[in-house]
């Protein structure tokens, strides 16, 4: 492929994703009012709500599914992952909140999430036994390759990606403080 030809390609699928997308949002902003006003005036079904929960991308899904929990009154199984029954105790609160937003004929799941969703980045915490998991799959692979001092590259792959000799310090002290314990244990 060439830049012409990258360009060409690129230009058509980036208008179809956008095509794309405009239509989800327009149907999304349309459904969702009309769903409330279906589900609270004449068709208290939650149905329609599962189905159309089902065919969302997971993002869309995560918005809908807090939409329609602060609105419908009916309440949501993660473990099924679709709305169950009404809830007694909050169905009347849910419904007059509902018809309150549908007043604006501007409100609807995007302008609500624009003011209550947060969109969280997931950072996964530091975990050592990551570290330790690589080393043992890059040693296994290299076992099973025939490389010869393998075990000397990775420790040098570890020190080029910005372990000190600071830090080799510490970590022989902590090795033989663990060489002790170890040998009290044994002792018990």
């Amino acid at each position: 492929m060439n830049a012409q030809q990258f360009n060409t390609r690129f230009n058509a699928d980036l208008d179809a994703v956008k095509a794309s997308e405009k239509i989800t949002r327009e149907k999304l902003r349309d459904m969702s009012r009309y769903m409330l006003e279906a589900l609270h005036d004449y068709a208290p079904d939650i149905r329609p709500v599962n189905d159309l929960l089902n065919v969302l991308t997971p993002v869309n899904r995560k918005v809908a599914i807090e939409f329609f929990r602060e609105f419908t009154g009916f309440t949501y199984d993660k473990k099924e992952s679709r709305f169950t029954q009404k809830d007694k105790r909050k169905y009347e609160d849910d419904r007059n909140a509902s018809a309150e937003f549908l007043e604006d004929p501007l409100n609807n799941i995007w302008t609500w999430a624009n003011q209550n969703i947060e969109v969280d980045r997931v950072v996964k915490p530091f975990d050592p036994k990551e570290v330790e998991k690589a080393v043992e799959k890059q040693l296994k692979k290299a076992r099973q390759q025939g490389v010869a001092g393998a075990e000397v590259d990775i420790l040098l792959a570890v020190l080029e990606g910005g372990i000190t000799p600071d830090v080799i310090a510490m970590a022989l002290e902590r090795m033989q403080e663990r060489k002790e314990e170890f040998a009290e244990n044994i002792a018990d």
